[in-house]
Order: structure tokens, then sequence, then C-alpha cells
């Protein structure tokens, strides 16, 4: 039986909800929104306190957008964001919120977005969906190029920045987070702050160990020409997997800190005047090991 194209009318018995509900999931992604419209709208009329109800609703909004009938999509997700509230998709209907309004693409719409996203981060501080809601946000802010005064940097920073830092301070293995992480290091590198940039990128190593970034490599170089820091950029090079496409160099600059290390090894059991004078800078094997 085909009962996606279920008669609007038709009372849907409540037991049949949870298989009709994928059905029309499926139809809503093969391109027949109407259908979907009028069978979710049936749903929702005959069920409103179902507990699969508020698929229907999502699907409506869904079908509603897909009709570029946007108002009407968003009026359905505040009304889920107050029927549903204390559901954990009521997040999700506060972000595809904010996501119908940014799709106007004008500059007021996409402030009043930007203000939504914000909006749906501070409201669901738990949900994956802020994270989302966060790096939407701070997508938009890389694009107005705005920026905000930061009281923990003492500067002037941009906007996405503080963003960024949010999102992965709060989430910081989400899937959306792998990018803030390293957007969040190149950020800090533009400021010269080395050391942030550089735990920046070793968080997104820890984080995501498959990541497209090249994480190692970059807080490993930092470490190495920024910081001169030999033990943890060496810690970090050798960090760096297998799969990257800098690999044997990280593997070569790894070896290069060890054979370093072995001569300097050997020169402080040195002895003759190098050795000497490498221990009267306190350089004594104890030390350096």
């Amino acid at each position: 039986a085909d009962l996606v194209g279920s008669a609007p009318e038709q009372v849907i018995p409540v037991e049949a909800l949870e298989q009709i509900l994928p059905l029309m999931a499926r139809a809503s992604a093969t391109g027949r929104p109407q259908r979907v419209l009028a069978d979710a709208r049936a749903v929702v009329t005959s069920y409103p306190a179902s507990p699969v109800a508020i698929e229907g609703y999502f699907l409506i909004a869904r079908a509603l957008t897909s009709l570029q009938r946007g108002q009407e999509a968003l009026g359905i997700y505040v009304e889920i964001q107050s029927r549903f509230k204390n559901d954990p998709r009521a997040a999700e209907a506060a972000f595809q919120q904010a996501k119908v309004v940014q799709a106007a693409n004008s500059k007021k719409s996409t402030e009043e977005a930007r203000k939504l996203y914000s909006d749906c981060a501070a409201n669901y501080p738990t949900s994956p969906w802020s994270a989302r809601a966060l790096a939407a946000r701070a997508e938009i802010e890389r694009e107005q190029r705005t920026s905000v005064r930061d009281a923990a940097l003492g500067a002037t920073v941009p906007a996405a920045l503080a963003t960024y830092r949010d999102l992965t301070g709060r989430f910081p293995a989400e899937p959306v987070a792998e990018k803030a992480w390293w957007e969040l290091g190149q950020m800090y590198e533009d400021l010269k702050r080395w050391d942030l940039a550089a735990k920046a990128y070793e968080e997104l190593g820890l984080h995501f160990s498959k990541t497209r970034f090249e994480a190692w490599f970059q807080a490993g170089e930092i470490y190495e020409r920024r910081l001169k820091d030999a033990a943890k950029a060496k810690t970090a090079y050798g960090m760096v997997p297998t799969t990257s496409p800098r690999y044997k160099e990280a593997q070569k600059k790894g070896d290069q800190f060890i054979a370093s290390e072995l001569f300097v090894l050997a020169l402080a059991s040195d002895k003759g005047e190098a050795g000497s004078l490498l221990r009267a800078a306190g350089g004594t094997r104890s030390a350096i090991e």
C-alpha cells in the first residue's frame, strides 16, 4: 500500500504512525513535497500529542521550504519550539529557523540569522545543534569581517575567533569542531599568539585522529620555529599520521631532533674544552635527558 499517498482526511491509526512517517520522509527526499505536506498535516491534526507528531511538523516545514513558502516554514519551526520545548529536537527547529532566514540572502536577513543562531546556542547550550549554530554564526562573522574587543586576549580580534573558541570549548569533539579548531589556530597565528595556536592544533589532532587538516605538522612547525621548544616539536612531528602528505617530512624533522640530542649528549660527556663549556652552562647529561 502507498501509505505516503493517504488522503488528508483519512484518520491514520496511531499504531501505524511510526511506519508512515519514514515513508513520508522518503517521499520528501525524492521531490514530492505537496503529497508530504498533505499527509503530514493529517498526522499532526489527528495526533498532535503523539510522541512522533514532532516528526510530522518537521516534514511540514521541510515541504513548505521546498515549495518556496519560507514564511510558513518559519511559523512551523517556531511552533515546534513552543509545542515541544522540552524535546531535544526543539534545538534542531531553532537551527532550521535560522537557516531558513539566512536563505533569504539579504543584509537584514543575514543579521537576523546571526542573532537566531546565537539564540539557539544560548537556549540549548548542551545540544549538538548549538554547535552547528555557532559554526554557522562564525561563517557569517567571517563573511562580514566583524571585529570585537576580546577581554581574554586584550585585543581587538575577529568576532569569529570568539565564536570558534566558544564552540571548541563547549563541543570539542563535535564534527563541526574539526574546522573550528583549525580556524582558531589560524586566527591565533595571525595574532602571533603562537602558544595558543599550537594548542589549538594539538587539540584538533587529539580530538580528530583522522582530520583532513595538517594539525600535528602545523603544531610542530610552531614549536620548532616560533616557540623554540625542541621537545614539543619532536613530539608533534611524531604524531603526524602516516596518511598525511607531510608524514615523511615530519619523520625527517623528528630524526634531526634525535640526532641533535645525541650530539649534545655526547658533547656533555666530552672531557675537552667544549664539554666543559657546555656543562658550565648547565648542559649536564641529566638535564639534557
